[in-house]
This record gives C-alpha cells, sequence and structure tokens, in this order.
C-alpha cells in the first residue's frame, strides 16, 4: 500500500505524513509533475531531501 502526503515537521523534531520518517527512509517526492526517489536524512538533527529539494511541505508518497 503506498501512503502519500505533505510532509511536516512534528515536535519532536521528525518529519511525518501519517507516520514518522526516520534517516535512510526511502521516498518518491514530485517535483515539476514527476515522481523522483529519493531518501530522508538528517544531519545533526536537521533532515533533508538526498535529492537537493526542501523538505518542508514536500509532497512524498512511499514506494510499492
Amino acid at each position: 500500500m503506498i501512503s502519500q502526503g505533505k510532509l511536516t515537521l512534528q515536535e519532536n523534531g521528525r518529519y511525518a505524513i501519517y507516520y514518522e520518517f526516520r534517516s535512510g527512509d526511502v521516498v518518491e517526492v514530485l517535483i515539476d509533475g514527476k515522481w523522483e526517489i529519493t531518501t530522508i536524512e538528517s544531519h545533526k538533527g536537521n533532515y533533508y531531501l538526498t535529492n537537493g529539494f526542501p523538505i518542508d511541505g514536500a509532497l512524498v508518497r512511499t514506494p510499492e
């Protein structure tokens, strides 16, 4: 089952849609109408997408 939604920052510092993501989790992010595979990583508590696109409010889905 695919989960899809906009990433939001939780009080504990992790990003979530319906559940929290951790470093190394693989997601697809919608960029210019195309789904691109990337991972969510963190460095010193700051989370980011490895493809360089902004993480705040990114529309993501979990791959099948």
